[in-house]
C-alpha cells in the first residue's frame, strides 16, 4: 500500500470536517447577525417610542401653558419672567414681550413684595416646596388686581435651580375681602 492510498480517506475527512466547520462557522455568524438586526431594531422602535412619548408630553404642557385659563409664568433666580402665558398677560394687560423685561415686584403691590421675595427665598433655600398666598398685583392700566397665587421651583436633574413656576388666578374670595376692608375704613 502507497502513502497516497493510506491518505486518501484523511485527506476526504479532513475535507469534510473543514466544510462543515466552515458551514457551523456560517452559521453561527448569520445567527449572530440576525440577533444583532434584532437588537438594533428593537433600540431604535423603543428610541422612536420614547422620542415620540416626549413630544406629546411637550406638547400636552405647551397646551395647558398656552390654553388653560390660569394665568401662569416662568421666572428665573432673578425673579426676572422667562414666559408667560396668555392668561397671565391678558389678567394684567402686559405683553409676554414686556413682562420678559420685568421683575415680579414690578408688578406686585408694594405691601406685598418683601413677604413674596422672602418666601421665594425660602423656596430657593429648600425650606418649601411650594409658595401659596393671596396678593394685589399692579396692572398696566394701574389697577390693583387680587390674586391666588402658587410658586413652586423647578430643579434640573442634578437639583439645580432651574425656574420658577407661578400660576396664578384672580380671587373672587380676595376681591371680597379687599371690598370687606375698603369698606370698614
Amino acid at each position: 500500500m502507497d502513502t497516497a492510498e493510506v491518505y486518501a480517506p484523511l485527506r476526504e475527512r479532513l475535507r469534510l470536517t473543514i466544510l462543515f466547520m466552515g458551514l457551523l462557522l456560517i452559521s453561527a455568524g448569520a445567527g449572530i447577525v440576525a440577533v444583532w438586526r434584532h437588537q438594533r431594531v428593537r433600540f431604535y422602535k423603543e428610541r422612536y417610542q420614547i422620542t415620540e412619548a416626549l413630544r406629546e408630553s411637550e406638547e400636552r404642557f405647551r397646551r395647558v401653558f398656552e390654553e388653560g385659563p390660569t394665568g401662569m409664568a416662568l421666572l428665573d433666580e432673578t425673579f426676572h419672567f422667562i414666559r408667560a402665558n396668555p392668561a397671565f398677560t391678558a389678567m394684567l394687560g402686559y405683553s409676554e414681550a414686556e413682562l420678559q423685561k420685568m421683575a415680579f415686584p414690578d408688578i406686585t403691590h408694594p405691601d406685598h413684595i418683601q413677604q413674596d421675595v422672602e418666601q421665594v427665598r425660602r423656596l430657593l433655600r429648600g425650606e418649601l416646596s411650594a409658595y401659596r398666598t393671596e396678593k394685589r398685583y399692579i396692572a398696566k392700566s394701574g389697577k390693583e388686581i387680587w390674586g391666588q397665587v402658587q410658586v413652586s421651583v423647578v430643579r434640573n436633574a442634578d437639583g439645580t435651580f432651574r425656574h420658577f413656576w407661578r400660576s396664578s388666578a384672580t380671587s373672587p374670595s380676595a376681591s371680597r375681602r379687599r371690598r370687606s376692608c375698603a369698606a370698614r375704613r
